[in-house]
Order: C-alpha cells, then sequence, then structure tokens
C-alpha cells in the first residue's frame, strides 16, 4: 500500500502502483469492497481485466474520500475530526492497518447507533398488529439489509446514512404511535407511505453524495436539522473507534474485543 500512497503524490510509475495493489487482497477486499473469487485451494484466482478495472476505478473514489478525510481531520468539531482520521488512517492503510479499522468501523456503527434505532422501530411497529409485522420485514429488507450488507468504504459510509436517517425516521414514527401501540391499520399506512416517498427519496439524495465527504456531509445536515447533528448522530461510533485506534482501550467492556488480537500483531497503537 505504500507504493500505492507514495503514487498518489507523484513520486512513483503507475505499472508499479497497479502491481502493487493488485496483489493487496485483502485491501482489495475490505477496504474497496470488492470480491476476489477464491480457487479450490483457498487461493485468490488470478484477476481478470475487468475486475482490475473496477479496482483502479474504486482507487480513484477513494482518493476523492481520502482529500476529504484530510479535511475533516482539521475539523475543530471533534466528531468529524475523528471520522476523517478514520477515514485517513483506513485507506493509508499502514502496515495493514486499514482492514482491522475498517471492521472496528463497521462493527461499532452497527452496534453503537444502528441495532438500538432498529430495534425500537421494531418494536414499535411490531406493536401496530399483522400489517405492522409485514411493513417492518419489508423496511428490514429493503432499506437496512442492503445498507448495512455493502462492504468497503461506501459500504461504511451507506451506514453512517442509514445512522443519520435513523434519527428522522425514529422521531417521525415516534410522533405516530402512542406510548403503547396497538393495531393501527391507519398508522401503518402513514409510516408505509413516509417511507415508500420521503425516506426513499431522503436516502438517494445521501448516496449522490457518496464520492465528496463534505458534499456528503452538507447534505446529510440539511436532512436533519444541521451539520452538527448530523455528525452528533454519528459521535457514538467516531469517538469509540478513533479513541480504540489511537490507545487500544476500548469504551465499553466488550467493544471491539475481537479485533484487538489483530491490532496488537500488527502493531497499531502503544501499549505504555
Amino acid at each position: 500500500m505504500k507504493l500505492i500512497m507514495e503514487g498518489w503524490r507523484g513520486f512513483v510509475a503507475e505499472e508499479q502502483i497497479k502491481e502493487s495493489l493488485f496483489q493487496d487482497h485483502k485491501f482489495i477486499t475490505e477496504v474497496l469492497g470488492i470480491e476476489i473469487p477464491l480457487r479450490e485451494d483457498g487461493e485468490p484466482v488470478e484477476l481478470s481485466e475487468e475486475t482490475k478495472k473496477q479496482i483502479l476505478n474504486e482507487v480513484a473514489f477513494l482518493r476523492r474520500i481520502w482529500n476529504g478525510a484530510k479535511e475533516w481531520m482539521k475539523s475543530t468539531f471533534k466528531p468529524i475530526a475523528d471520522a476523517g482520521f478514520l477515514f485517513f488512517k483506513m485507506i493509508r492503510n499502514k502496515d495493514g492497518e486499514g482492514t482491522e479499522i475498517m471492521k472496528i468501523s463497521r462493527k461499532s456503527i452497527l452496534q453503537r447507533i444502528i441495532n438500538p434505532m432498529r430495534n425500537k422501530l421494531r418494536e414499535m411497529l411490531t406493536g401496530l398488529g399483522e400489517k405492522g409485522k409485514k411493513l417492518w420485514l419489508w423496511i428490514h429488507h429493503k432499506l437496512i439489509m442492503p445498507a448495512t450488507n455493502e462492504k468497503g468504504v461506501r459500504g461504511l459510509i451507506n451506514r453512517m446514512g442509514l445512522a443519520v436517517l435513523f434519527r428522522t425516521v425514529y422521531k417521525y414514527v415516534s410522533d405516530l404511535i402512542p406510548d403503547v401501540p396497538s393495531p393501527s391499520d391507519s398508522i401503518v399506512e402513514k409510516i408505509k407511505e413516509y417511507f415508500s416517498n420521503v425516506v426513499s427519496n431522503l436516502w438517494n439524495k445521501l448516496k449522490s453524495k457518496m464520492g465528496s465527504l463534505d458534499g456528503w456531509l452538507d447534505m446529510a445536515g440539511e436532512l436533519i436539522g444541521s451539520v452538527k447533528e448530523a455528525a452528533e448522530a454519528l459521535s457514538p461510533w467516531t469517538e469509540a473507534s478513533a479513541a480504540f485506534v489511537k490507545t487500544g482501550e476500548s469504551t465499553t467492556q466488550d467493544d471491539e474485543r475481537a479485533f484487538t488480537e489483530g491490532l496488537l500483531r500488527r502493531n497499531l497503537y502503544n501499549l505504555a
């Protein structure tokens, strides 16, 4: 990955950059989010020209995110600076740290933000009767699963978008549903219309800004109320993951424990 980074600064010949990149299978699968088929012996197959082209296209996308991350790191607002730090370290991938930081970030944003909101939303909707249960399954399969299953940096930005969007969604739904929900077809229809029209439109707007971190943040702020609110919606992920990458210390007992051994092997933080 060092050759790739130096190539971005113009120090290394293009063919050397490509050769180094095409051999870094972990970076390709975990950070670029491109699957490489395996042979029967478990080794990756030789990359096709089509796959190589896809890899180079994703690197061009990553270069834009890299530039945005460097700007975010200058922010005086801690959640934005922490997010910039995580993207910077992830894309830089020094000593293979990018794949570990990606794993930490994907897990943290899911467990700290998305899952709690998802569970609350499921509880409210399933309390509205059979139609509410069916609506929940539709939301789960049409929005939540696609947003959380995509890999790589694009997949992480999708999770960020879902985390921000869930704040708006939760407020709308909780205002409609009484504290003790009971079967109500009329409320279900209102929520279904909201998801079919408003939420899908908001989601498409966020995805359209994926190539620019600043553009994405501005759009997220517009959708949720302000840039500050959008960043605060992400702070449970950014604060915990950035602190863990910098110090190796988790803010909760069990968070990221599964990744500690891998990080220690790569000497990503100072234990002193």
